[in-house]
């Protein structure tokens, strides 16, 4: 695919943030990707000070990977007040609820 002379070879696309939101734009961006053919990912915006494992769940329940897609992505941008070992924490939280998600999907 090519935009203005960019060859653009896969997409991740914001899906969700923290505990309880969803991109507005997802579902559209993440069906238009599908039908391109272009290679896709889905990338979670955590926000440090909240649970990792119930941000998780919104990833989850928001993100339908299918065959071909790439791996989820955690987006960690700012501490929000929590501490290097609460973030190490709880991204790892994330992370592992992820995982363990996909492995048994």
């Amino acid at each position: 695919m090519k935009d203005q002379n960019v060859k653009v070879g896969f997409s991740f696309i914001k899906a969700t943030e923290g505990i309880g939101r969803v991109d507005n734009m997802f579902r559209k961006n993440w069906y238009n990707s599908k039908k391109s053919g272009l290679p896709r990912g889905a990338y979670h915006f955590f926000i440090s000070s909240k649970s990792g494992k119930a941000q998780a769940a919104n990833f989850i329940e928001t993100v339908q990977l299918d065959k071909g897609d790439m791996p989820p992505v955690l987006d960690i941008e700012q501490a929000n007040g929590a501490t290097p070992a609460q973030i190490t924490q709880r991204a790892k939280d994330w992370l592992v609820t992820v995982e363990e998600f996909l492995f048994y999907w």
